[in-house]
């Protein structure tokens, strides 16, 4: 593998990641309030006028009729099946981006990561410089912010050559 499959490698990966990042926060399927609607549609004097007579209470007393020799009159309310709703988790858009990404991307940003661990200078530059948008400038100076101390472009370079060695030594083992 040489610098230029590494190039294009980097380059695609940081391409996906844009694409996902885009995904993630310019996505809004339904309306901000749409699952609360879905927990509480309505006002509250008709939900209370649907809830009338649906406390429970008679379906509990049913179910321990056969247990009233063991002096029983009505089964607790952990007893009975929950108030079916729509599922609470979030399932976002990221989950079904995440699945769609190929295997030798998916070790690209394991890489990444990694390097993140080990140099944390290096991983910064890496990921704006395939994953973020303006000169290099720019970017050396989001790096700076994000590790509190002022970078240079030419800090930022050594980091990001530094940082195409590791890569490229981790996908050549």
């Amino acid at each position: 593998m040489n610098i230029e499959d590494v190039e294009k490698l980097l380059s695609e990966w940081g391409a996906l990641s844009k694409y996902t990042a885009q995904r993630k926060e310019g996505t809004t399927d339904a309306h901000i309030l749409e699952r609360g609607r879905a927990f509480a549609p309505g006002t509250r004097q008709r939900a209370a006028a649907r809830l009338v007579g649906r406390d429970g209470f008679d379906r509990r007393r049913i179910m321990a009729a056969g247990l009233a020799s063991c002096g029983i009159n009505i089964v607790g309310t952990n007893f009975v099946d929950p108030i079916p709703c729509n599922e609470s988790r979030h399932v976002g858009p990221h989950q079904s981006v995440a699945d769609s990404v190929p295997p030798h991307l998916r070790r690209i940003n394991a890489i990444a990561s990694d390097l993140y661990r080990a140099d944390t200078l290096c991983g910064l530059c890496l990921r704006q410089e395939y994953c973020g948008y303006g000169t290099q400038a720019d970017k050396a100076a989001r790096v700076g912010v994000a590790l509190g101390m002022a970078i240079g472009v030419r800090i930022y370079r050594e980091a990001l050559a530094r940082a195409k060695g590791w890569v490229m030594g981790r996908l050549t083992t």
